[in-house]
């Protein structure tokens, strides 16, 4: 089964200087072969989601422990929503 773990952060006041890059480096340190990417909604730099793409054995779509993590550290720069989507007909 596809998985997505997207986190999506609302800032008060535009992006950090170098968050992007701080969230790059956690991830990866802590993925190997998975996919993830950072994205910066068009026209309001206030919004930042991070998608986190993996594919599971199992059929119970709970959150990885990086990604538990990386939403709690987030919580320090704004709003955090953090969802988890399978992919429709994938198994």
């Amino acid at each position: 089964m596809k998985i997505t773990e997207i986190i999506h952060v609302r800032l008060p006041a535009g992006m950090p200087p170098g968050l992007s890059e701080k969230i790059r480096k956690s991830i990866s340190a802590e993925i190997s072969a998975e996919f993830f990417t950072i994205f910066q909604r068009d026209n309001l730099e206030s919004d930042l989601a991070v998608h986190i793409h993996r594919n599971e054995d199992n059929t119970q779509s709970v959150p990885r422990q990086y990604g538990i993590h990386l939403a709690s550290s987030l919580k320090e720069y704004g709003l955090v929503d953090h969802t988890i989507w399978k992919e429709l007909g994938s198994n």
